[in-house]
């Protein structure tokens, strides 16, 4: 590995300029490959680099490592963090370096008279040691076979626009592989297309998947309790693959719906029931789309083929197939995903988690109910 100044000047030279994060950026790819075992990074084939912003720090991390999204040893993840995973595939090894916040703190102490706080941060870490800038966190990483540098692994046809999607990017929804877009909607909107108007941004989505019998209900029905008397409105969703029961038989809004009705709308002091007729089951992101834009989180059981951020309830018995997304574990090991795991006596820190990570945007004041 180069020297930090040495890899400095050629980080600038290719970002345009050298700033805080161009140097956070140099020196977490420099731990990052030290800690993973990557001694000479560009000349490395066992090197993939996950990075969750695209700020300075993503230019400086390619500078070093010389990995790139064209080449597929670069993945972003736009989570909005200064922090990047590094994985050696060889050994099977990565680390998490996230940028600590409190960093800028200690920069304070690097100030000079008349000098600005960008030049403070950055005479600070060039010099602060990797525990003052850093948190670092050994993970357990396995990309997927689709993920890796090389050929396609597969093509398919949109049913919907006829545009090619490659490496199971693909969603089968209805009997139907469908693009990204077209199964979710589009960043864009076709010349000539009327802008919709903008609507509340659409409340989070956790999923709690698993096999049946696995404790999901008990996890996500704890979920909701907890995050409720936290003072969060949590919606939920339920999955019911095998058909569920649309209410007692001899109540008045059943006898409606066995008559033939389409639409039966049961609505009292205190709630509002609806049962509907459908002809297919309807995706998790056009069911979340129907919940009011009033609630923080929606927390649903099942939906394991959705992109929603998952909590995977594990059992002894079985062994869980390919998901995408897990962001936690319940009842077993982090697995292949490098992610926490928790116990069905700790759903308490899996909230928190969850908190953390889907709510920590949320200013209000939050009125906590008493247990």
């Amino acid at each position: 590995m180069k020297p930090l100044n040495e890899l400095l000047e050629e980080s600038a030279a290719f970002h345009g300029h050298l700033c805080p994060g161009q140097i956070l950026g140099v020196r977490m790819a420099m731990t990052g490959c030290r800690l993973a075992g990557i001694d000479d990074p560009k000349s490395s084939k066992n090197l993939i680099v996950y990075v969750e912003i695209d700020r300075c720090a993503t230019d400086a991390i390619q500078s070093v490592t010389g990995c790139k999204l064209g080449k597929r040893t670069m993945k972003h993840l736009d989570y909005g963090k200064m922090a990047a995973t590094f994985c050696n595939l060889e050994k099977g090894t990565a680390v998490r370096i996230h940028a600590r916040d409190d960093s800028r703190d200690l920069a304070t102490a690097f100030a000079t008279p008349g000098g600005t706080k960008k030049e403070a941060q950055s005479q600070a870490y060039m010099v602060l040691p990797d525990d003052q800038l850093f948190t670092i966190t050994p993970v357990n990483l396995q990309p997927s076979q689709e993920d890796l540098p090389g050929h396609p692994l597969s093509r398919v046809t949109c049913d919907e626009c006829g545009e090619g999607v490659s490496d199971r990017r693909e969603v089968h929804l209805e009997g139907r592989a469908l693009c990204r877009s077209c199964a979710n909607g589009a960043y864009y909107l076709s010349e000539g297309t009327m802008a919709r108007p903008e609507t509340p941004a659409a409340p989070p989505v956790v999923a709690i998947v698993g096999y049946s019998n696995s404790g999901k209900t008990r996890v996500a029905a704890s979920l909701v309790k907890i995050l409720s008397r936290q003072g969060y409105r949590v919606a939920a969703i339920k999955h019911c693959p095998h058909g569920h029961d649309s209410g007692p038989r001899d109540s008045d809004s059943r006898r409606l719906y066995d008559e033939g009705a389409i639409r039966v709308i049961a609505s009292s002091p205190d709630k509002v029931t609806i049962q509907e007729r459908v002809s297919h089951d309807a995706s998790l992101a056009t069911l979340a789309s129907l919940v009011h834009e009033d609630a923080d989180l929606v927390v649903a059981e099942g939906f394991k083929s959705s992109g929603a951020p998952k909590v995977l309830v594990l059992d002894d018995l079985s062994e869980p197939g390919p998901l995408r997304n897990v962001i936690a574990t319940v009842n077993g090991d982090g697995g292949p995903w490098g992610c926490p795991r928790y116990g069905f006596d700790d759903l308490e820190s899996l909230a928190g988690l969850i908190s953390r990570e889907f709510l920590a945007h949320l200013h209000r004041e939050r009125t906590k109910i008493p247990a």
